[in-house]
């Protein structure tokens, strides 16, 4: 069968596809998609038979709902510039071995497992394009992804990568794009080492330790579900106009070892902030001297464009200045938990750095009525 251009075959019921003597099949022509809401089978009868579904041509779309079987002697193929598309709810493994596609795209609301490890090529268990995830998760498991230097690996808003086995992120493509919102879990059950990426949500979960091999950065948030964390001084939780890093509740088993950097930004001029953010060990002088284009007046920088630091507190709203405290020295530790209001001479952003270990415990946040978190 040839589903022609620019036509759409939605099929509502189990299919199976069982050859005879002959190739049994769909292609699918350019710009033209064939879409199985349930299970499809592939099932050749004899040694020589072989059933096929096949995305022929660009733009071309073979979309799969529910679990795929696919005999020994058959296979499913995308072309160059052909789409294979994994929708559907709850776990599956699907049969990549039994594949080799062009570019794969995950829209599912449940876990597309590996079958096997995949790699760059036009040999079955390979492909020659690039991998989506655009909503749910890809797992690895136990194998590995291979990445393709002429293609890209991108998970979107809402997608998550899960790499549970010896290897890691899947490293080799031409690009890799890890939008906003996006999670990349690594979730071995013993040690596993951290690719140097810049993530957007980090989640470690699994027994064992989990630890950061070279630069890396969070710029969502970070979470650890089982077992510990070592940093190695080589994580940073950024910061930038639309929110700042950080780290969820650990469980009562997790950990964190070694430092973390934190970024803490100022938008605009007069601006408040948790200050401490969640680390401890800063004071307020190691921010003036980070930022020698920035410095304050006792730092080695004194370049002034920073007047003032004040710390508020909610109890001594009667102390003549509306509960603010100007710090009196610059030595002075970086409250966990405090808000701090920074009065500026420039209407820049300004981002200072935190470089400490993580807090643990509880805190009482003070807020007044005209206090502006940022």
């Amino acid at each position: 069968m040839v589903l022609q251009k620019n036509s759409i075959l939605t099929v509502h019921g189990e299919t199976t596809i069982a050859a005879s003597l002959i190739k049994a099949g769909i292609d699918v022509s350019e710009n033209a998609k064939a879409s199985f809401l349930g299970q499809v089978n592939l099932n050749s009868q004899y040694y020589d038979d072989y059933a096929v579904l096949t995305a022929l041509q660009k733009n071309s779309i073979l979309e799969f709902h529910q679990n795929v079987v696919v005999y020994p002697h058959d296979s499913i193929k995308g072309e160059v510039g052909s789409f294979i598309t994994l929708k559907g709810k709850d776990n599956k493994v699907f049969p990549f071995s039994k594949m080799n596609f062009a570019h794969l795209v995950i829209d599912a609301d449940g876990t597309r497992k590996l079958d096997q490890s995949i790699k760059p090529g036009n040999n079955l268990g390979e492909y020659n394009g690039s991998i989506t995830i655009q909503k749910g998760t890809l797992g690895t498991g136990n194998y590995s992804i291979t990445g393709n230097p002429s293609g890209f690996i991108r998970i979107k808003s809402g997608g998550n990568l899960t790499i549970a086995g010896n290897l890691g992120f899947p490293l080799g493509f031409g690009d890799i794009y890890l939008d906003r919102f996006s999670t990349v879990t690594y979730g071995k059950i013993g040690n596993q080492d951290i690719d140097s990426l810049n993530f957007w949500n980090l989640a470690i979960t699994g027994f064992g330790s989990k630890s950061c091999t070279g630069k890396t950065t969070v710029n969502g948030i970070l979470s650890i579900g089982f077992g510990k964390l070592i940093t190695h001084n080589q994580l940073t939780l950024l910061s930038n106009n639309k929110g700042t890093a950080t780290v969820s509740t650990l469980c009562t088993s997790c950990n964190i070892e070694g430092n973390l950097k934190m970024q803490r930004m100022i938008p605009h001029e007069n601006a408040s902030l948790l200050a401490g953010g969640w680390l401890r060990g800063n004071s307020f002088v190691s921010w003036a001297d980070s930022l020698n284009e920035k410095g304050i007046s006792g730092g080695n920088f004194p370049k002034n464009q920073i007047k003032i630091f004040q710390y508020f507190s909610e109890d001594s709203l009667n102390n003549g200045k509306g509960g603010f405290f100007t710090l009196p020295n610059l030595s002075d530790s970086i409250w966990v938990g405090k808000v701090v209001v920074v009065n500026t001479d420039t209407n820049k952003a300004l981002t200072f750095l935190l470089d400490g270990e993580i807090f643990k415990g509880d805190t009482t946040f003070h807020f007044g009525s005209s206090t502006h978190l940022k």
